[in-house]
């Protein structure tokens, strides 16, 4: 252990890098039209929860 740096020890613990030929390629890298919608669909109802949680706020602060 005596001359050797700590992060030489790290960089000799550490997984070598994966290469390209390991990978399996891809079908498709664009998702499907169901998925898209979906996340449309959440992201929509969540801005409208929170749209209505502030309006809910508001009204509960004037009065």
């Amino acid at each position: 252990m005596q001359g050797k740096s700590p992060l030489a020890l790290l960089d000799r613990t550490m997984p070598a890098p994966a290469r390209m030929e390991d990978c399996e390629p891809q079908t498709s890298a664009a998702p499907s039209p169901r998925t898209v919608l979906g996340e449309a669909a959440a992201t929509i109802a969540a801005f409208l929860l929170i749209a209505f949680a502030l309006q809910v706020l508001a009204l509960w602060i004037a009065a």
